[in-house]
């Protein structure tokens, strides 16, 4: 997934996903990464992803509702 934060709240932005990112590893089961990327060209371009041990674990964990609220 990719977005284009608005101007002037990229720290702000920054600071929230990786509140999240730390919350991936602890709140859902299997998460092995949680990556963010900047695009060099355009630094308010931002693309992530996260991965689980398995998608079958991170099915698992989502319809149980881990991660949630």
């Amino acid at each position: 997934m990719s977005l284009q934060v608005v101007p002037g709240r990229r720290d702000d932005f920054l600071k929230a996903i990786e509140e999240n990112a730390e919350r991936s590893f602890t709140d859902e089961p299997g998460c092995r990464f949680f990556d963010v990327v900047c695009d060099l060209a355009d630094d308010h371009h931002l693309a992530f992803g996260q991965g689980a041990r398995s998608f079958r674990a991170g099915v698992n964990a989502r319809s149980r509702g881990a991660g949630q609220g």
